[in-house]
Parts: C-alpha cells; sequence; structure tokens
C-alpha cells in the first residue's frame, strides 16, 4: 500500500463528518466493525485480510490505544479471528514500548497465522529506528516466534504469503544490503523462512533509484511471485514517473522472468494473486494509460499474466474522480477479486467523502458483481481473501456504520463477507 493511500485512510477512519449516504443495492452476509476504545488519540487501521482452516478468518493492522489489555507503545501492532459466522475467537496486541505496526497477513495449513510489518525503535538495543518485523501466532493466538530481520538501517515489511512447500515469504523494502548487493537509495527484498522462522534465503531486487515491494504471492508448483513499485529499470524499461513491476521466483530463489508495466504516469502495484492455472494478477494504481483507457484522475488497474509473464488481459476501472486499487485475490474457479477506494460512483451508489469498493471479475476479465460499501463518514478496502467455499472477506475501515453491521459497530475497521453471489 503506498503513502498516499496510507494517508488516505488515516483521514477517513479519523473523519466524522460528511455528506448524506446512499442505500445499497443489496447487502453482504454479515459485517463486523471493530475499534479501539476512544481516547484523544485513538486510531485503528485494518490492513490484511487471510482465511484459514475451519473457516477461521484473520485480520491485522495496528491501533493507537487500548484494543487487548493496554497499549504497549505509541501504536500496537494487532491481529484478530472470526468464526466464518463473524464470532469473534481471539484478538491480540503485541508491541514494544515504542511503535509497531502490521500490514499483512497470511495462514498455514496448521491454522497458525503470520503477521509481517515494521517496529518503530530507539534507544540502545535496538536493530534499527525503523525494522521490519515478522510475528508468528498458533491457531488460538499463542506467540510462536518473533523475528525482526535487518541491520542498523531502514527497513520496512509489506507483505507475506505462504507455500505449499512449508515456506513463508516476507516482502518489503530495505535501505541496506540485507538481503544482496544494495543497489541504491532504497532495494525490495524477499525472504524465505521455514514455519519455525529460519531463514532459507535472501533476495534483494532493486535500481538505482526507490524500488518497494508490496505484496507476494505463491502458487502450488512452487512459484514465487514479488510485485511493487520501481523509480527506476528493474524488471524492464523504465517508463515514466513510476513503474509497478512483477517478479517470478521458483521455490529456491532463482528468477524466472520480471516485467514492469508502465506508463508515462504514475504506476504502482500493491496486490498480487495466482489462480489454479498458473496465471498471476498484479492490481495497482496509474495515472495513465495501462489497463486501459484512463478514466481520470487515478484509476485502479488489474492485469492478468500467464505462467510465462504472458499477458492475457487488462482491466482499468475508474471514474473521473480518485481510485486507488489495494489489493487482489482469487477463487478455485479462477474468479478475480479486486478491492480498493473511490471516490465516484465506480462499482455502486458514491456514500461519501471515500468508498470502499469490490468488484468480482470471471476468468475472462468479465465483471460478475460488484459493490461499493461506504459511510457518510467514509470508508475504503485494503485487503480481499477468499475461502474454500468461494466466499469473500473484506477488510478496510470507516468512520461511520456499515450497513449490515452486526453486534458491537465500532467505527474504525471493518470486515465483510460476502458469499459468492455478492451482495443479496
Amino acid at each position: 500500500m503506498s503513502s498516499r493511500l496510507r494517508t488516505a485512510l488515516a483521514a477517513v477512519v479519523m473523519a466524522m463528518a460528511g455528506m448524506a449516504s446512499a442505500a445499497l443495492a443489496g447487502e453482504p452476509e454479515w459485517v463486523r466493525q471493530f475499534g479501539v476504545k476512544p481516547g484523544p488519540m485513538a486510531q485503528i487501521e485494518a490492513l490484511g485480510v487471510a482465511t484459514g482452516p475451519q473457516g477461521r478468518v484473520h485480520v491485522a493492522g495496528w491501533v493507537r490505544g487500548a484494543f487487548y489489555g493496554p497499549p504497549k507503545g505509541y501504536d500496537d501492532a494487532f491481529a484478530i479471528t472470526f468464526d466464518g459466522d463473524g464470532t469473534e475467537l481471539w484478538r491480540r496486541q503485541p508491541g514494544t514500548g515504542w511503535g509497531d505496526q502490521a500490514y499483512a497477513v497470511a495462514t498455514d495449513v496448521a491454522g497458525n497465522v503470520y503477521s509481517v510489518g515494521t517496529v518503530y525503535s530507539e534507544g540502545p538495543g535496538h536493530v534499527a529506528d525503523l525494522n521490519a518485523s515478522v510475528i508468528a501466532f498458533d491457531a488460538d493466538g499463542r506467540i510462536l516466534w518473533r523475528r525482526q530481520p535487518g541491520t542498523t538501517e531502514f527497513q520496512e515489511g509489506h507483505g507475506v504469503a505462504t507455500g505449499a512447500d512449508g515456506g513463508l515469504y516476507v516482502v518489503g523494502e530495505t535501505q541496506d544490503g540485507f538481503a544482496g548487493t544494495f543497489k541504491g537509495y532504497v532495494d525490495a527484498f524477499v525472504i524465505k523462512y521455514d514455519l519455525d522462522g529460519r531463514i532459507l534465503w535472501k533476495r534483494q531486487p532493486g535500481s538505482t533509484e526507490l524500488d518497494r515491494a508490496w505484496a507476494v504471492a505463491t502458487h502450488s508448483d512452487g512459484s514465487v511471485y514479488v510485485a511493487g513499485e520501481a523509480d527506476g529499470s528493474l524488471g524492464g524499461t523504465y517508463k515514466g514517473v513510476q513503474d509497478a513491476f512483477l517478479i517470478k521466483y521458483d521455490r529456491d530463489g532463482h528468477t524466472l522472468w520480471k516485467r514492469q508495466p508502465g506508463s508515462p504516469g504514475y504506476d504502482g502495484a500493491s496486490g498480487v494473486a495466482t489462480d489454479a492455472d498458473g496465471n498471476v494478477y498484479v492490481a495497482g494504481t496509474t495515472t495513465g494509460w495501462l489497463g486501459g483507457p484512463s478514466q481520470g484522475n487515478t484509476d485502479a488497474f488489474l492485469l492478468k499474466y500467464d505462467r510465462d509473464g504472458r499477458t492475457i488481459w487488462r482491466k482499468q476501472p475508474g471514474t473521473p474522480a480518485e481510485e486507488y486499487a489495494t489489493s487482489v485475490a482469487t477463487d478455485a474457479d479462477s474468479n478475480v477479486y479486486l478491492v480498493g477506494s473511490t471516490r465516484g460512483a465506480l462499482a455502486g451508489d458514491f456514500k461519501g467523502k471515500i468508498d470502499a469498493f469490490v468488484i468480482k471479475y470471471d476468468r475472462d476479465g468479465q465483471i460478475v458483481w460488484q459493490d461499493q460499501p461506504g459511510t457518510d463518514e467514509g470508508g475504503l478496502a485494503t485487503s480481499v481473501a477468499t475461502d474454500a467455499d468461494g466466499n469473500v472477506y473484506v477488510t478496510g475501515g470507516t468512520g461511520g456504520v456499515l450497513p449490515g453491521c452486526i453486534e458491537t459497530c465500532t467505527p474504525g475497521a471493518f470486515l465483510i463477507k460476502y458469499g459468492p453471489d455478492g451482495p443479496q
């Protein structure tokens, strides 16, 4: 997720005024909202969602205030787990005495949960002022291990995925050569751990400019896909202000191919996913013509590649206002789900300052259904995941109460469940 989108999310969660809301054409199966205890600086951001065994759904992010016990520092990471009916099973608020944030979450076949983010630290004994962080929880929320990869320079963890081979893949950015030769300014990094937290290999793709890895996905054949943004020639010819990139590795960390889609404007990839056929989908934001004609200020984009890196189709949903795509997921039938935020009527009626959006495409890139959840206090979607039954889970933030919210409906973070047929 770009720094521009993080700023937008923070503004939405804190906003307390807006325009009149409009009714949804249909509603999801359920909506859960969870916030932090009120306070002058209280804030929460839900940034990652993943599904696991037994129908469980896991959300990770960060809080400022009391979410599970007293706060540990200025910001704390959090993890919260629900069952398929929206019942909360456990929540945790790991932190240090300084600042901790979780940006992404993944699960394995045993139901363990892995969150990745950043630790902000000061004083003696710390690795760096800003360092990547990995936390492993068991299925009941007990911490199994923690890792803080990096050096005394700057590192941030952004994305995480597990593989069928028992690997755990973490991506982010660094200002040092801790995962390979330092290329310049800021490099992307990829680390493969085993599920006990031992490093198996590290890679550090980069150009001489600023390069960030935002997302990672795996396929059952052992392939690993890393997506992000590059200000130089990282995966091909540099196209403009900033390009997206996609790199395919094998399970042993060998680079198989690179792609660098871009336009003369700003382009950045924020999400990546694979399907059962080995195709790969890259989602992000563009100010140019990347997935089709520009619709306005900034548009979302969705690109589909085959396993050999050939482009199959491109989409560029947008309005004359602003759109940002944050995450992408697939289901067992190779349908594709794109989520993000819009300031226009992209996937339904516009509710307020900024709305979330969810679009379901079939394997051929045709829209199956779409929704635009929001309130007159604003809202946006940050991550999406699916389960084995084709259900869709979207997390994000809003300053209001979403239609269909059950039980405690505290403004702040949300988790929405859609059935395979979308809002009904």
